[in-house]
């Protein structure tokens, strides 16, 4: 019986500092659809194969707030004032492409990323100073949040539905619009499906 070898086994394994390049803390956490383990740290992404350790450092050297996966090989991720997504190259390497540079010149302070969501066709990034969208090709502002108050900078993904939480309230995004989905003037820190 397959119990009776695994009985003893620890169901947790910890990973002490020195034995991954990660940092001391870890942000964000994702596993791709290969089974792979990327975490956001201080020292960049550090991405796990289950024996094997491997990390990657942003260009601007930042910590990584956010990481998530989607449909394809490519995971997204978030720093301060940088953001994009990584691939494997042939070795299984992951190498990352900066999304700032396809950004209008003054949106390319973003802040904070503090949440990433994965949708149907990209991701949605939801940083201190900007919202976007990233679809595989050049992002797409869908709001400037320089003047809007509040840190809470949160998306979800529920269903086939994307929802913001950008200061107070909640907003679901319906194309390139925000729409209102409740909540005003209370903080939103997670959205879950409710079960019929």
């Amino acid at each position: 019986d397959a119990r009776d070898f695994e009985r003893g086994f620890p169901l947790i394994e910890v990973h002490e500092e020195g034995k991954h390049s990660a940092s001391s803390q870890i942000f964000s956490l994702t596993q791709d659809r290969g089974g792979l383990l990327h975490f956001g740290g201080l020292a960049g992404v550090a991405t796990y194969d289950g024996a094997w350790w491997r990390t990657f450092a942003l260009p601007n050297d930042s910590a990584v707030f956010s990481v998530a996966s989607g449909k394809g090989p490519e995971i997204a991720v978030g720093g301060i004032d940088e953001l994009g997504w990584a691939t494997p190259d042939a070795s299984g390497a992951f190498v990352y492409h900066s999304l700032l540079p396809q950004l209008p010149a003054d949106q390319r302070r973003t802040g904070d990323v503090h949440s990433i969501c994965s949708t149907h066709d990209g991701f949605v990034f939801a940083a201190e100073n900007v919202l976007l969208e990233w679809n595989g090709g050049a992002p797409r502002v869908l709001a400037d949040l320089r003047q809007t108050p509040g840190a809470n900078r949160r998306c979800f993904r529920v269903g086939a539905k994307t929802y913001v939480a950008l200061g107070e309230g909640l907003s679901r995004i319906d194309g390139t619009r925000l729409v209102p989905a409740g909540f005003d003037g209370k903080t939103v820190d997670l959205v879950l499906p409710l079960d019929d």
